[in-house]
C-alpha cells in the first residue's frame, strides 16, 4: 500500500498560490528595512610607524531585519531613496603589521621589515 503525501491533499492551484506566496515573503524588501545611508570608513594603527590610517570603503546601505531589530546589514551602494538619513560609520580594524606607506618604504629601500 502507497502512502499518500501532503501534495495529494492539495486542492487543485493552492500548490501554486503557497509557492508564490513564499516567494513573496521571501524577497529581501520584505525582510529588510533601509534605515540610512552610510558613508563607511576603516580605521588601522600600523604596528611598525604607529601612525593611525583610516580608508573610505564607499557608500553603504544600512537595512534592519524586520523580526530581529538587534540584525543589520550593510548593502554596497546608495538607497535609492534620496530622503534617507546619511550617517558616517568608522569600522576600527584595530593593529595591523603594516601600513600601506610601510610596505612601500619597505619594497623601496629592499625588504628589511
Amino acid at each position: 500500500m502507497e502512502i499518500p503525501n501532503d501534495d495529494d491533499f492539495m486542492l487543485a492551484g493552492e500548490e501554486d498560490l503557497l509557492e508564490q506566496l513564499f516567494k513573496e515573503v521571501q524577497r529581501p524588501e520584505f525582510e529588510w528595512k533601509t534605515v540610512a545611508a552610510i558613508a563607511l570608513f576603516h580605521k588601522q594603527t600600523c604596528s611598525q610607524c604607529t601612525d593611525e590610517h583610516k580608508f573610505f570603503m564607499g557608500w553603504f546601505t544600512a537595512q534592519e531585519h524586520r523580526t530581529d531589530k538587534f540584525s543589520r546589514r550593510l548593502v554596497k551602494g546608495m538607497p535609492p531613496d534620496a530622503n534617507i538619513q546619511h550617517r558616517v560609520e568608522v569600522h576600527d580594524q584595530g593593529i595591523v603589521p603594516l601600513c600601506a606607506t610601510c610596505v612601500l618604504i619597505d619594497q623601496a629601500i629592499g625588504g628589511i621589515i
